[in-house]
């Protein structure tokens, strides 16, 4: 949880330098995160139809059902990460909580924030090309 929640803290930090604006920065913080998930389950449930030959959703919904499933999920995770996050003063909690933070465990959370990232990247774009690759050797 301490490292989704410096997520935060670094996504609000850099929309907050922009803006100066505790509102919009909050919001957008929010909004990353939201991405961040929704991506992270998407590649997920990619790569679970791709290796294990599970249904893959919207193969025969329209668009439009496709889009109302995305939107719903997105904001489940929006406000997910608001009762996280943000509701009852926990934003400014969070900020206060790594502000104080010594140096060497800013650099052990940016490891596992960096390990976090590449994990999303390699669910996201590493597994769906090995498939892809191994699919057109052994085929």
């Amino acid at each position: 949880m301490r490292v989704y929640q410096y997520l935060f803290y670094l996504s609000y930090k850099r929309w907050y330098k922009k803006d100066r604006n505790v509102a919009l920065a909050s919001f957008s913080a929010l909004m990353n995160l939201t991405i961040f998930s929704s991506l992270n389950l998407m590649s997920i449930v990619m790569n679970s139809a791709l290796w294990f030959g599970t249904a893959m959703p919207g193969l025969k919904a329209n668009r439009t059902e496709l889009l109302i499933g995305v939107i719903a999920m997105a904001i489940v995770f929006l406000l997910i990460h608001y009762f996280l996050l943000v509701h009852k003063g926990r934003c400014q909690a969070i900020l206060d909580e790594f502000k104080e933070v010594p140096k060497k465990e800013l650099v052990k959370l940016r490891i596992y924030l960096a390990i976090y990232v590449l994990v999303s990247l390699v669910l996201l774009i590493g597994l769906p090309w090995l498939y892809d690759h191994l699919y057109d050797h052994f085929s």
